[in-house]
């Protein structure tokens, strides 16, 4: 194979690894209801923004440790946007009138901190 080839395929895979770092950092954890009033752990929800302006693609990434859940496939948050993961999504939805909360998630958020 050519030096150049090479050499050109080392860099764009070194690209392409810092990108993909850099695209996983801009989602974040935005709000976070660790702790409901009636303290039941189904009123616990997660919500998440995207600070780009470009939609990222969640399929697969997961929750882990205090609460657990794995985006299905198709999960899109998209530029700007938020995304709420909740351990009962129906009633969330039913309280407050937001529209496509994912969930259930298993376990629950420590109210003392995770």
């Amino acid at each position: 194979m050519n030096r150049h080839l090479l050499t050109s395929l080392g860099l764009l895979a070194l690209f392409s690894s810092r990108l993909v770092a850099a695209v996983d950092s801009v989602v974040v954890f935005n709000e976070l209801h660790y702790h409901p009033l009636d303290g039941a752990a189904g009123g616990e929800w997660i919500e998440l923004h995207n600070q780009m302006a470009i939609d990222i693609d969640l399929s697969g990434w997961h929750l882990e440790d205090g609460v657990n859940f794995t985006f299905p496939e198709g999960t899109i948050i998209a530029g700007g946007g938020h995304l709420v993961v909740a351990a009962d999504p129906a009633g969330l939805q039913a309280a407050t009138g937001l529209t496509g909360v994912l969930g259930p998630f298993t376990g629950q958020l420590a109210n003392g901190g995770e």
